[in-house]
C-alpha cells in the first residue's frame, strides 16, 4: 500500500516559563535527501527561544516510518534525550525531546532521521516527492531537496522553488511560513530515466546499433513529453533528441540506399528495389524530398527492368520449348528477341546462353535442310536408275 506523500506535522512546545520572544522569531531549516528506494533522509535544524525543557513534534503520520532517529544539539553535537510516541486517540505519532535545563536564548537543536516508504514511485522510475507542514505558532522554514546523483527536477507544484542549483546533484530550495493557517507545502517530481535513454541512445549509436539508438532516443522523448520540464526549454529539448533521430534515420536512408544501388548493379533488381522501397520510407520521415525523389525514380527503373526480365524470360523458355517441339525457326526468332532484351539488360551470361541456342537452331534447321535434300536425291536417283 502506497504510504501517504504528506506528513502533516503540528509542533507544540511545553515549558516551564513563558519563552521571552515571540514566536515569529522561531525558524526551521530542513534538508532533505530523497533516494530511489522511497527513502528520504530528514534533517530539521530548530531555531528556539529560551526557557524550553522540552520539545515535541506531533501530528505525524502513523504510516510514516521513522528510523535511524537522532537528535542532538547543533552547536556541540551533544545528544538530546528524544523518543517516537504512538497517540491512539490521533492515531498518530510525534518526536519528544527533553533538554538536561532549560534552552538558553537562539538555542538550535537538530533532529534527524530516515523515512521509509515516503516517496511516490511511478512509471519509468519517476519519483514524488510531497512534503506539507504545519505549525501551531509561526515559523518561518527554509529547506533544500537534494535530488539523488543523475536525477532532474521535471516538475513542482504547490509552491516555486526560490532557486535551483545543478551541479553535480540537482539542488532545490524553498522558503515560507508555517502557521495555524499556513501550510510549508511543496512537491516535487524528479527521475534519471530520461538521461538514461539518452546515455544509452550515445552508446547504441556509438556501436552503428543505429535501431537501438533510435528506440532509445524516441523513449527519451515520449519521457520527457510527459512533463512539464521546470524552468527547462521543453521544446528545445523535443526539437534536439528529434534532430538526433532524423540525423540517425538520415544515415539509414542513405546506406539502404547504397546497398539498392549496389543490388541494382549486380542485377538483382528484387533486392535492390526492397532497399530504395526503406530509403524512400526513411526520406519520408526525414522529409529529405531530393531523397524520396532519387528513390522514386530507382523504383521505377528497378521495376522496368524486373518487366524487362521477366519478358526476357519468357522469350527464353518459349525458344527452348519451340526447339523440342523442332520448330527451330520460330524458336530462333524467341531466342533472339530475348537476346535482344538481355543486352538490354547487361546481361551478358543469358545473352551468350542466347547465342548458344540461336546457333543450335541454325545447325538443327540446316540439318533438317540437307536431310530433306538427301531424301529429294535418293527419290531422283529411284526414278531414273
Amino acid at each position: 500500500m502506497q504510504k501517504s506523500l504528506g506528513v502533516v506535522i503540528i509542533v507544540l512546545f511545553v515549558s516551564l516559563i513563558q519563552p521571552l520572544f515571540c514566536a515569529e522569531e522561531e525558524a526551521i531549516e530542513w534538508t532533505f535527501e530523497p533516494h530511489t528506494d522511497r527513502s528520504v533522509h530528514i534533517k530539521a535544524v530548530f531555531l528556539l527561544g529560551e526557557n524550553y525543557v522540552s520539545y515535541e513534534i506531533v501530528g505525524l503520520s502513523r504510516e510514516l516510518w521513522i528510523k535511524n532517529l537522532k537528535t542532538y544539539e547543533y552547536d556541540t553535537k551533544k545528544s538530546i534525550e528524544s523518543e517516537v510516541v504512538y497517540d491512539s486517540e490521533t492515531d498518530t505519532q510525534s518526536v519528544a525531546l527533553t533538554f538536561d535545563e532549560p534552552t538558553p536564548e537562539n538555542f538550535r537543536f537538530v533532529l534527524e532521521f530516515d523515512a521509509s516508504d515516503f516517496l511516490r514511485e511511478e512509471e519509468e522510475k519517476t519519483f514524488i516527492f510531497h512534503w506539507n507542514f504545519g505549525s501551531e505558532a509561526d515559523k518561518f522554514n527554509s529547506a533544500v531537496v537534494v535530488l539523488p546523483k543523475d536525477a532532474e527536477l521535471l516538475e513542482a507544484e504547490y509552491k516555486t522553488p526560490k532557486k535551483v542549483e545543478e551541479n553535480e546533484q540537482v539542488y532545490v530550495y524553498y522558503e515560507g511560513v508555517s502557521g495555524p493557517s499556513k501550510r510549508f507545502e511543496f512537491q516535487l517530481t524528479f527521475s534519471s530515466s530520461g538521461k538514461g535513454y539518452i546515455r544509452l541512445g550515445e552508446r547504441y549509436e556509438e556501436s552503428e546499433q543505429y535501431d537501438q539508438a533510435i528506440s532509445n532516443y524516441q523513449k527519451a522523448k515520449s519521457f520527457y513529453n510527459r512533463f512539464d520540464l521546470y524552468k527547462k526549454d521543453k521544446p528545445k529539448i523535443l526539437g534536439e533528441l528529434q534532430d538526433r533521430i532524423y540525423a540517425i534515420q538520415k544515415m539509414q536512408a542513405d546506406s539502404e540506399f547504397e546497398k539498392g544501388t549496389d543490388a541494382f548493379e549486380q542485377k538483382d533488381y528484387k533486392k535492390a528495389k526492397s532497399h530504395f522501397e526503406k530509403a524512400e520510407s526513411l526520406y519520408t520521415i526525414v522529409k529529405d524530398t531530393q531523397g524520396e525523389a532519387s528513390c522514386q525514380e530507382m523504383i521505377g527503373e528497378c521495376e522496368k527492368m524486373e518487366e524487362l526480365k521477366r519478358e526476357a524470360d519468357t522469350l527464353f523458355e518459349q525458344g527452348k520449348t519451340q526447339y523440342e517441339a523442332e520448330n527451330y525457326e520460330e524458336a530462333k526468332e524467341s531466342f533472339s528477341q530475348a537476346k535482344n532484351k538481355y543486352e538490354e539488360l547487361e546481361d551478358t551470361e543469358k545473352v551468350s546462353e542466347c547465342d548458344e541456342w540461336i546457333t543450335k537452331c541454325e545447325e538443327a534447321d540446316l540439318g533438317l535442310v540437307f536431310c530433306i535434300l538427301g531424301i529429294f536425291i535418293v527419290l531422283l536417283w529411284r526414278r531414273y536408275s
